[in-house]
């Protein structure tokens, strides 16, 4: 199959993910699940970079994390450092090192569109989830 093809076939695919459109019997080795409802609502996504940034800019009473390599640095300039690839603090979410983003982006999907649809991305990455996730009561 051509990769454009392929591509758009998948993404038409995932843009139902919140209505359910794709259950455990599409996902190999899934349990069933109770569909989510759809997500209501705008999802904002915000990534801040500009010269200069601080981390006081995005981090300050802040539970977060970072690459492992700066997480002292981050923890010196006011960050509330957790031992974890994802942090999420409510309207702030942070991740550690490089693939810890994918965990982000699988944490996000499955906590506003449900388990069923980070089970489809992940099926459809060909990637598993793994690790620790912390989570503000």
């Amino acid at each position: 199959m051509e990769r454009r093809q392929f591509l758009r076939r998948t993404t038409a695919g995932a843009a139902g993910l919140g209505a359910g459109a794709l259950t455990a019997a599409a996902v190999p080795h899934a349990e069933a699940a109770p569909v989510t409802a759809p997500r209501t609502g705008p999802l904002r996504v915000d990534i801040v970079m500009f010269d200069g940034v601080e981390e006081l800019d995005c981090i300050a009473g802040r539970p977060c994390t970072t690459h492992h390599g700066a997480k002292a640095y981050l923890e010196e300039h006011g960050g509330i450092v957790k031992n974890a690839r994802v942090v999420d603090d409510g309207n702030l979410v942070t991740a550690a090192g490089i693939t810890s983003g994918l965990e982000l982006g699988l944490w996000l999907v499955g906590r506003e569109l449900g388990s069923d649809a980070a089970t489809g991305v992940e099926a459809m990455l060909e990637y598993e989830a793994r690790g620790t996730v912390w989570q503000a009561n």
